[in-house]
């Protein structure tokens, strides 16, 4: 099968490209979008993750792509689970997912949610402030409270959560005792900022901490390349080092919490063009059936396509088929696909899922699974999947599930 590339998509794996033209025979009786959703990789990238890190506990960001054989394929394998919201939370007690397994890392935490994990067997509580601190200790005897550090203070693009130095001094450092029921620090991110405030907040305020959660993040273009191809050769050893060294100096334990490094590559999108046009200000226009709102939530940096393109225009754009005209992405130089031509967009596993959008109303998705054994598993547009067993559709045959 002929896949040109436009801009610089990501590496599409041999086993990847071998499995798609089996795919594609599969959808061929749907107009449809698709979502191809390859299972037996998250295992890979979960193994590659254990050799950088042998010693830490890994405990997959559901809120990167919650589908439930992607949880359930992650459960198999081993991994534990960080959630951030109660619903998360039932869908992993669905999969049978012991709830010593998830960690709940949402700093905002009503009473409601409290109690709520608190009756479902779950002790790890993330705070940013002294009263929600004093809240979990008056509602439980856990000894799993972290203190998110706010990382936005010292640079603009993290989300604005968390405990700044200038609260943790004059609110947290000062509160007496119960100071000591936080164990431990997170952050969001593998970097060395997260590292540095942590070990300045453990120097001057909290010197009892023991663990420290260094969030996710974790797509570092050496390690992308080592997923991609499927074997780890040691090129993302520089931050692993910085990483061991803090831990050793500091005495404290390490977790983290992965989410795009281990869907990202497992799941890549269908797409086929319905209209095209030379019309606008700035360039060939191609209209696809997946919108920002309903599937590609990150721009595409490429793509494939399935067939060779008529011709190649200085500049040109992906845009969504309603009327708004939304720009998925732009490339110069573009290929010009013709009506009903199919495009591939590959490593879309990371906050992509479908979502709903009254406002454009495209259709629907399919998705389609596939194993190692070659076999395929293909739900109806729009289905809910909740809660399917880990193994479901290693048969070979087509599973389809009714549209609500």
């Amino acid at each position: 099968m002929n896949l040109y590339s436009c801009g610089h998509p990501p590496t599409l794996s041999p086993r990847v490209r071998e499995t798609i033209g089996a795919v594609l025979d599969d959808l061929a009786d749907s107009p449809r979008p698709a979502y191809l959703v390859d299972l037996g990789k998250i295992p890979r990238n979960l193994e590659i993750l254990r050799q950088y890190f042998p010693d830490i506990p890994i405990h997959y960001a559901v809120k990167a792509n919650g589908d439930p054989r992607i949880l359930a394929t992650m459960h198999a394998a081993g991994s534990g689970f960080e959630a951030a919201s109660p619903g998360e939370v039932r869908r992993l007690l669905g999969l049978g997912v012991p709830p010593e397994q998830i960690i709940y890392g949402n700093p905002c935490l009503p009473e409601t949610t409290i109690r709520f994990l608190l009756e479902h067997g779950i002790d790890y509580f993330v705070v940013e402030s002294l009263e929600a601190l004093r809240q979990v200790t008056d509602l439980s005897g856990t000894r799993n409270i972290f203190l998110r550090l706010n990382l936005c203070e010292h640079d603009a693009r993290h989300v604005d959560y968390g405990a700044t130095k200038r609260y943790i001094e004059t609110r947290i450092a000062t509160a007496g005792p119960i100071v000591r029921r936080i164990r431990g620090l997170c952050y969001y991110g593998v970097h060395r900022l997260g590292l540095d405030l942590a070990a300045e907040v453990m120097e001057r305020w909290l010197p009892h901490i023991d663990t420290v959660n260094i969030g996710g993040a974790l797509l570092y273009p050496e390690l992308s390349a080592e997923l991609d191809a499927e074997a780890a050769s040691g090129a993302f050893t520089g931050f692993r080092h910085l990483l061991y060294e803090f831990a050793h100096r500091r005495g404290v334990k390490l977790m983290m919490e992965p989410g795009g490094a281990l869907v990202n590559n497992a799941v890549h999108a269908l797409s086929r063009i319905v209209y095209t046009s030379s019309s606008a200000h700035s360039g060939f226009a191609m209209h696809i059936d997946l919108g920002p709102t309903l599937g590609l939530r990150k721009t595409p940096p490429g793509f494939f396509g399935l067939s060779e393109p008529r011709v190649v225009t200085p500049r040109g754009s992906l845009v969504d088929a309603s009327c708004s005209k939304r720009r998925i992405g732009s490339f110069s130089p573009c290929p010009v696909y013709s009506e009903g031509d199919r495009l591939l967009f590959a490593n879309v596993g990371m906050y992509s899922q479908v979502h709903l959008c009254e406002s454009q109303l495209l259709d629907w998705p399919e998705v389609v699974y596939w194993s190692d054994n070659g076999s395929l598993a293909r739900t109806s547009p729009g289905s809910v999947r909740e809660a399917p067993s880990h193994d479901r559709g290693e048969s070979g045959t087509l599973d389809r599930m009714a549209s609500p």
